[in-house]
């Protein structure tokens, strides 16, 4: 009610749902039919509901009861609350009725609307609604703090938009003026009082896989570049946070670092008029993908884009790890595996045959560089742990193990109060072999193993926090 009454979610009920009260509930009193009253309501088609619609919902929800016709009234009414819900192209259709949430693959796939259970719909818009607990991360030389914009940000705030020059929209979603103030989600990498980067959005396009963020950045900063990695990493895990979903992001035309910063991530440019502002986006997957999956990411990929994909997950790939997949006019096209990962990071495709390499890490570090910890660390954390990609230091001999493009999961040994467990996976972007004085700060940044500890390999690794598994 509370996200209703926000207008992050437009609340209605069917006709059919007045209709059951009616049928159930006390004639002469039930408080509940005088409240659902009181609430939009989705009308039957003018002609009633579609008998073709109603049968083919029941082959798909009561699949064994309507082949032996022996479906009941309640039944008979959940499929119409559905049929009305479909014929007026309404998201989402939320109910406690376990065979009508099992079955909300194949009815979004062939009618258009999910249905949710009630329960999941709650955390959706507790996790869509949370405020982030602050962050204190480790930036070299000074500490960053990652949090939501607060009361004591304003003044930065507004001398920082001011800077710009943006669209009256914007600059009411920054500040949180008029609608915006009670719904505006944000997160604000700060050094002391002043703004590094921000990041502000509404929840509302979240909950429909869509997290469109406008991001203000200071350039002059020294940090910015890599607080903008740890923002857009921390933006892939929100948005991809119940499952895929399309991250767009909005940045002053002038903040050209932020954009290379972007593209580096697999941002793809959109066309636009706007000469204040430029927009980005890409699909995120925020998940492993393997034959159980696959088919209802299949569907996102292909319905957010225009790339079609051989439905048998075992046969996408061939001997040497490319995909093949055609556009909706039919061209055919060829990707390497790993670059169809880069684009829908963070990702990983559990194909049939794929090699993979386990390396160990001690209970302290696994906690720094992956983020693992079961509990937040009263101090501030290495940046490694909030970048999308992190170094892993390990011996020369073990190049060969540690190719390009090779999952890799970390095993956290017993030692030191260490869970002995599988404790995260990632994905190997690069190996390169340097003697120890010449490893390059941005490696040693990305990683968390003290210099008298490090050995000469230096793997970087790909690993946003949303492909963590913690045991």
């Amino acid at each position: 009610m509370t996200a209703a009454f926000n207008n992050i979610v437009r609340l209605m009920v069917t006709e059919e749902f007045t209709r059951e009260l009616r049928r159930s509930g006390n004639a002469t009193h039930d408080p509940i039919l005088e409240f659902a009253l009181q609430l939009p309501t989705l009308p039957a088609p003018q002609n009633g509901v579609n008998p073709t619609m109603l049968n083919e919902l029941a082959s798909i929800v009561f699949p064994s009861r309507a082949k032996a016709g022996v479906l009941t009234n309640q039944d008979r009414s959940d499929l119409k609350h559905i049929a009305i819900a479909a014929h007026h192209k309404i998201a989402a259709f939320v109910t406690a009725e376990d065979a009508l949430v099992q079955a909300s693959p194949r009815i979004e796939a062939t009618f258009g609307t999910k249905v949710v259970h009630v329960k999941d719909l709650a955390d959706t818009l507790r996790s869509a609604t949370n405020i982030s607990s602050p962050l204190e991360i480790g930036f070299s030389d000074r500490e960053l703090r990652l949090s939501e914009v607060t009361e004591g940000h304003s003044s930065a705030i507004r001398k920082l938009v001011d800077s710009f020059k943006l669209p009256r929209n914007l600059h009411s979603l920054v500040l949180a003026q008029g609608v915006q103030a009670s719904t505006r989600r944000s997160l604000a990498i700060t050094f002391g009082d002043k703004i590094v980067c921000a990041a502000f959005w509404q929840p509302q396009s979240v909950l429909q896989g869509v997290l469109e963020a406008f991001l203000l950045i200071d350039e002059d900063e020294a940090s910015v570049l890599v607080a903008v990695n740890a923002l857009l990493n921390q933006l892939s895990r929100i948005a991809s946070g119940r499952g895929p979903a399309r991250l767009r992001l909005i940045i002053p035309s002038s903040a050209t670092g932020t954009q290379d910063v972007a593209v580096r991530y697999s941002f793809m440019r959109c066309m636009s008029n706007e000469a204040e502002i430029s927009r980005y986006q890409r699909l995120t997957i925020g998940r492993v993908i393997d034959g159980e999956s696959w088919p209802s990411i299949r569907r996102h990929i292909e319905s957010a884009s225009d790339m079609r994909f051989a439905e048998e997950f075992a046969s996408i790939a061939d001997d040497e790890l490319r995909i093949q997949f055609r556009s909706e006019s039919g061209a055919e096209f060829v990707i390497d595996l790993f670059d169809l990962e880069t684009i829908l990071s963070p990702t990983l495709f559990l194909v049939p045959g794929r090699s993979a390499v386990l390396a160990p890490i001690r209970a302290v570090y696994a906690d720094d560089l992956l983020d693992t910890s079961d509990q937040s660390s009263l101090l501030p954390r290495p940046q490694a742990s909030k970048l999308h990609e992190r170094t892993y230091f390990s011996h020369p001999r073990n190049e060969r193990l540690l190719a390009r493009g090779t999952p890799i999961v970390f095993y956290e040994s017993g030692r030191m109060k260490g869970r002995s467990a599988a404790v995260a996976v990632a994905r190997i972007t690069s190996t390169i072999i340097v003697p120890k004085s010449r490893i390059a700060a941005t490696l040693l940044d990305g990683g968390v193993v003290a210099q008298e500890h490090m050995k000469i390999s230096a793997p970087e690794i790909s690993l946003p926090q949303q492909l963590l598994t913690t045991c």
